[in-house]
């Protein structure tokens, strides 16, 4: 191509990270990164789209790496940015890094939010999971499938039965009980604090 912009970047690097070609992802975006022209600098896409392939805990560094080049893009407001961020450290282990990604936010949203209970809830931290739960059904944000998912895998790990129970009964009032995750999600709840009347219901 005579003439590349961020679009066309942005694809290249997009189709090498899906088919799990890190190298050749990050070789291009590095690339893109040395281009000297205005059309071709890196954009939020960019950005969101190389926080989704770092997944696993030899990313740290390229996780950190990004993050500086957030704020030397000026995205740090851009919510879609700090969701990927969250849920990039959070995979990668830097639990810390991912929790003040989540506070430093100005704007959250409801991905923002099920990002951290679901990495705190899935790296063990339920007790925490749990708190920004609750923190969140009083605030604007209304929690979706997903959310909740998360909160009941925080109480699965803490066998808070009554807790599992309440949400169980939110999940009720909103018709989210027969969602297939969510009713294995109750199960499992049931099952480990050994409610095994309420179990056999599912």
């Amino acid at each position: 191509m005579p003439v590349k912009d961020t679009v066309s970047w942005n694809t290249m690097i997009s189709g090498f990270l899906r088919r799990r070609d890190f190298d050749a992802g990050f070789r291009f975006f590095k690339q893109m990164g040395r281009s000297k022209a205005v059309c071709c600098r890196f954009d939020k896409a960019t950005l969101t789209t190389m926080l989704s392939a770092c997944d696993g805990l030899e990313f740290s560094d390229v996780t950190k790496m990004i993050h500086g080049l957030v704020f030397v893009g000026g995205f740090e407001r851009e919510i879609t940015v700090g969701n990927a961020l969250v849920t990039s450290y959070f995979k990668c282990g830097c639990f810390s890094q991912g929790r003040q990604v989540f506070y430093e936010m100005l704007e959250r949203n409801v991905v923002t939010w099920t990002a951290v209970i679901s990495g705190l809830a899935q790296n063990e931290f339920y007790e925490d999971g749990l708190r920004l739960f609750h923190q969140m059904r009083c605030g604007s944000v209304s929690p979706n499938s997903l959310t909740y998912l998360s909160a009941l895998m925080a109480c699965s790990g803490l066998q808070a039965l009554l807790e599992g129970s309440k949400i169980h009964g939110l999940l009720w009032k909103l018709g989210m009980q027969s969602d297939l995750c969510i009713e294995s999600a109750l199960m499992d709840l049931y099952s480990k604090c050994g409610s095994l009347e309420a179990e056999n219901k599912f």
